[in-house]
């Protein structure tokens, strides 16, 4: 199971949104996702997917009840570890995140995917998920404080040896995000060896505001937006990375057939 930890650094850039949207494509792809809420007490991934959880990510770690009890089935393929609102989750200490992450690991054999959705910051909680990760993905805005946050981040990533990929959210084109991902990846190399890899932009869209508002899921409900394409296409990068570093990715003849219905449509 490949573990991808999806963090920004600063708030607000639309990280949970992309988590979402990506676990949401890569089940279409026909693999099998779990989508970890982990911005601890600030959870948000249940009014993203618009459900209800019974439980918690408190209730879990208090062993109220059982992980596999608190799977929320979102879609075919597609389930939820729930977060938590209440602050008492938001002082979690390294070693109970340690815990948590190897008992995912126990629970979710047969499990393709384990996607992270950090809080904010770069805080012991975060560079402990950081740490859990096979893959670190970062998100940032055309901000200079959104990327100078994402700069440290990428720098503690690259720091502790994990391969890293960057997307760029609400950017003008393509042409903008390489042009804050080759500024990144500069001064990254002055500290050595970096392979953080562009894995793709989403331009900024009503279409987006529209989806958020109204709890809708882009790449499901505005399926065939540019947006939804864009996404689909950092979906897509992220299995290329994981199969060009040469880990074991099954193929999916669905991923195929994705892009082939996605570009009749075009």
């Amino acid at each position: 199971m490949r573990i991808v930890t999806i963090t920004s650094g600063k708030g607000g850039v639309g990280k949970s949104t992309l988590a979402a949207n990506i676990a949401y494509m890569l089940s279409k792809f026909g693999y099998k996702v779990a989508l970890f809420d982990a911005d601890l007490g600030l959870a948000n991934q249940d009014i993203l997917l618009n459900v209800q959880p019974k439980y918690s990510l408190y209730d879990i770690i208090t062993q109220k009840v059982s992980l596999e009890d608190a799977l929320v089935r979102i879609e075919q393929n597609l389930y939820l570890i729930p977060g938590d609102h209440r602050y008492e989750a938001a002082d979690m200490e390294p070693h109970q995140i340690r815990t948590i992450i190897q008992n995912l690991i126990e629970a979710l054999e047969g499990f393709d995917f384990l996607l992270i959705d950090t809080g904010a910051g770069i805080g012991s909680s975060v560079q402990e998920l950081i740490k859990a990760a096979t893959d670190v993905v970062v998100v940032t805005l055309p901000e200079p404080p959104a990327v100078m946050d994402a700069y440290v981040t990428l720098k503690y990533a690259q720091m502790i040896n994990k391969r890293s990929g960057l997307v760029v959210n609400g950017a003008k084109n393509e042409k903008e995000a390489k042009k804050i991902y080759n500024r990144l990846i500069e001064v990254l190399r002055e500290y050595g060896k970096c392979d953080t890899e562009f894995l793709g932009y989403v331009q900024r869209s009503p279409v987006v505001t529209e989806a958020t508002k109204k709890r809708l899921l882009i790449s499901k409900e505005f399926e065939y937006s540019g947006v939804s394409s864009q996404i689909a296409s950092i979906a897509k990068r992220l299995i290329g990375s994981l199969k060009k570093s040469g880990e074991p990715i099954k193929e999916e003849p669905s991923l195929t057939l994705f892009f082939k219905r996605l570009l009749h449509q075009i």
